[in-house]
């Protein structure tokens, strides 16, 4: 299940009106079923001041959570996601009134499909 895709609003990086300031996030993809604390990503705020906190507004139903000091780690959550991608919503605040909020597109990624022992075995023989 498809909820947008980079070039439509999406993206890894979250710059604002043309801006080099916004958030950024290092990678948006993880393999479907992983456990939870598994890392996607680190997030980071560019053109900002101050040291950031991370939450998510929109985690799309517990798939992915935030960890580590400030919360800069994506990781996968705690709701088992199936391949397909998503979008979540990312709020960094610095404390001294410096906020930037930013949707990502977050993709899980299906492992092989159809018979892989299969084709490991054919292969081996």
């Amino acid at each position: 299940m498809s909820f947008g895709k980079q070039g439509a609003g999406f993206s890894r990086e979250g710059f604002l009106g043309g801006s080099n300031k916004g958030i950024r996030l290092s990678a948006s993809t993880f393999t479907a079923g992983a456990a939870q604390g598994t890392a996607i990503g680190t997030l980071s705020v560019v053109g900002g001041t101050g040291t950031y906190t991370f939450t998510l507004t929109d985690s799309h139903s517990s798939a992915v959570q935030v960890a580590g000091t400030n919360g800069v780690n994506l990781q996968v959550g705690s709701a088992s996601s199936s391949a397909g991608s998503f979008s979540i919503t990312v709020h960094a605040d610095n404390g001294a009134g410096s906020t930037f909020d930013h949707s990502f597109l977050v993709t899980a990624v299906g492992v092989g499909g159809g018979n892989a022992f299969g084709l490991l075995l054919a292969l081996t023989q």
